[in-house]
């Protein structure tokens, strides 16, 4: 299984796969729909405001989060899994074998 992490603001990489896809998308939520229609296993990663409606589209166990959006999904009482580090995410990805 291959296994694409990305974000929409720099937390995952410098340079994220999502920003060639921005420009024919308008906003992360149409990224994250496009992707679940064309793909039986979508995840998100993040730690910033514009991380919340993307990470709320997909299913828990393929939610990751630190920061500004580990807390905010915290209050709203939503799973995820807690990250520091990419690799953390990459591990999860391959147990869940979605």
């Amino acid at each position: 299984m291959g296994i694409l992490i990305s974000g929409f603001d720099g937390t995952v990489t410098g340079y994220d796969f999502f920003d060639r896809v921005r420009k024919r998308c308008t906003t992360e939520v149409a990224i994250v729909q496009d992707a679940l229609k064309r793909s039986d296993c979508v995840a998100t990663a993040g730690d910033g405001r514009p991380d919340l409606r993307p990470a709320l589209l997909v299913q828990p166990q393929l939610r990751f989060a630190r920061g500004w959006l580990a807390e905010a999904l915290t209050e709203r009482g939503e799973k995820f899994h807690p990250f520091e580090r990419c690799s953390q995410i990459a591990d999860q990805l391959q147990k869940a074998r979605c």
